[in-house]
């Protein structure tokens, strides 16, 4: 980076269980400031190890928080400093219960409840929508350059003041498109939508992808060729916010090799949709609009 080599782990690094195709592996975030390990300035901590796996999908999936005060098992008063990805793991897995206690509420049982219900949801609340640059060489540091191989969904943000539809769909062949319809108020700030799908190590990979188009039938949002088992995709609303009316948000079997059950998160807010970092007085202050 700017002429001097980085010492980071490697692409590759990430090894078992963060590379199983049917679990979530997280990296570690400083929420402010940016993290700073071995002289190296990131948006994810340079000692969180990254993809792509063996057979070349993206990790981490997500990025959890760390350096944050916690509760100490020592005493009743007591907190620690939890850093690490071992401080930022324990973010992600308290994100997925309330998701799940979330999802569990909303129908009054957990019968039909999935992983893969929470695992949508998890990248759904992930800032960055996947694009495949088609090249490993970099590692991001270059804006829009292949940031996915180092932070997969990015940091989370759980949605607020809105709804959320979830569920799943079965992907039969190659062609195959289902749509969900959602409900856009007039004014909202933005659509977030999500689908992560499992996959045995064994399978050959299925390309799903993720599109959202608005109320006069435009795509407004794509993912497509992630080189995952998962693909996000959001739109904003901008100062004005998004045009109310019946959004389509479909899942389309880009090249299918198998029959293939897919679970999607899609949420839409009124406000607060996505954070974005700005300076005031030499500051870092994460803004929400």
């Amino acid at each position: 980076h700017n002429g001097s080599a980085m010492t980071e782990p490697a692409f590759g690094s990430v090894s078992s269980g963060a590379s199983a195709h049917k679990a979530i592996g997280v990296g570690a975030h400083e929420i402010d400031p940016l993290c700073v390990f071995w002289g190296v300035n990131s948006n994810v901590c340079s000692y969180s190890s990254r993809g792509p796996t063996t057979d070349g999908r993206y990790k981490p999936d997500i990025l959890g928080y760390t350096n944050y005060e916690s509760s100490n098992a020592i005493g009743d008063n007591s907190t620690i400093n939890m850093g690490g990805t071992s401080g930022a793991a324990p973010t992600i897995a308290a994100m997925a219960q309330m998701f799940n206690n979330l999802f569990e509420k909303a129908t009054n049982t957990a019968d039909w409840l999935s992983p893969g219900h929470v695992y949508a949801a998890l990248i759904g609340s992930g800032e960055n929508t996947t694009k495949w640059e088609g090249s490993y060489t970099y590692i991001g540091t270059e804006p829009g350059v292949a940031t996915l191989n180092i932070e997969g969904a990015g940091r989370p943000k759980m949605p607020v003041n809105g709804t959320v539809t979830f569920g799943g769909v079965t992907i039969e062949n190659t062609g195959d498109l289902a749509t969900v319809n959602v409900n856009v108020p007039q004014g909202a700030c933005g659509v977030k939508g999500a689908i992560w799908w499992p996959e045995s190590a064994g399978q050959d990979h299925n390309d799903i992808d993720l599109i959202i188009r608005n109320p006069k039938n435009i795509i407004v949002g794509l993912a497509e060729s992630g080189n995952s088992v998962w693909e996000r995709v959001s739109v904003d609303g901008g100062v004005k916010g998004l045009l109310a009316g019946q959004y389509k948000v479909q899942i389309l079997g880009f090249e299918v090799n198998s029959q293939q059950p897919v679970y999607y998160s899609i949420s839409v807010s009124k406000s607060q949709c996505f954070c974005k970092q700005v300076s005031v007085l030499g500051l870092n202050i994460w803004s929400y609009i």
